[in-house]
């Protein structure tokens, strides 16, 4: 069952550890981007990603365990954490393999 990526960060308290969130391929991802979460351990022999997510055209994005991780670090620099402050931290990660610094990102 796909669910959008912004509803994943903001309830990623409830998933499993040993999923997967799997994505679109990278064409701006928002918070109203479709996604999948899924056990990576489901693909066949030498498949990049389960065949749940294969047909939709998804492919692996990171480990549950990264996506909590890059929430919880948002939460811990801000008192309040919106959605779109979530996506920019999750998008920050991806491309950077590295946690944003909110305190260190010019004034809007």
């Amino acid at each position: 069952m796909t669910q959008t990526l912004g509803d994943v960060l903001v309830r990623c308290d409830d998933a499993k550890w040993s999923l997967a969130l799997y994505l679109p391929p990278r064409r701006g991802w928002s918070l109203d981007t479709p996604c999948l979460l899924w056990d990576p351990d489901d693909a066949s022999d030498g498949a990049d990603a389960p065949e749940a997510a294969s047909r939709l055209g998804f492919s692996y994005a990171l480990g549950m365990g990264d996506v909590v991780d890059i929430v919880e670090n948002a939460r811990a620099q801000l008192a309040t954490v919106t959605a779109l402050q979530l996506l920019e931290a999750f998008l920050y990660y991806y491309d950077n393999d590295a946690f944003i610094r909110f305190d260190s990102r010019p004034s809007e």
